[in-house]
This record gives structure tokens, C-alpha cells and sequence, in this order.
């Protein structure tokens, strides 16, 4: 459920971002595709896992006297 917000947040920011385009003479919304090659970058989910996974190893590699 979470995930499912999270991704619907992302496509309402994106839409807002890079909105509507002209074609031939109308505008029309983008679709989600078109938003993800524009933006080129991982979807906010696999993100936050890989951020995740970083600080995991991060906490794991600290001393143990440190908090």
C-alpha cells in the first residue's frame, strides 16, 4: 500500500513537472511512459531500497562503541 502511494505521488510530481504536450495543433497529457523517459532516472521506490541497502551497510561497517 505504501509503495502504491509512494508511486502515485511520483506521477502526480512529475506530471506537474514536466506536463501536457502539442500534438498536431492539441494538447494532451503525457503518459506515464513519456514521463519515465524524460525524467531517466529509477522509479522513487527502487531509490529508497537501494538508499535503504546503503545505510544498512553503513550502520554494519561502524564501530561498535560508536551509536
Amino acid at each position: 500500500m505504501a509503495e502504491q502511494m509512494l508511486c502515485t505521488f511520483e506521477r502526480k510530481i512529475l506530471r506537474r513537472i514536466y506536463g501536457p504536450i502539442q500534438n498536431k495543433g492539441h494538447w494532451r497529457l503525457r503518459w506515464i511512459s513519456e514521463h519515465y523517459n524524460v525524467y531517466e532516472d529509477l522509479n522513487i521506490i527502487v531509490d529508497i531500497k537501494i538508499r535503504r541497502l546503503g545505510w544498512a551497510g553503513h550502520s554494519i561497517r561502524m564501530e561498535d562503541g560508536r551509536i
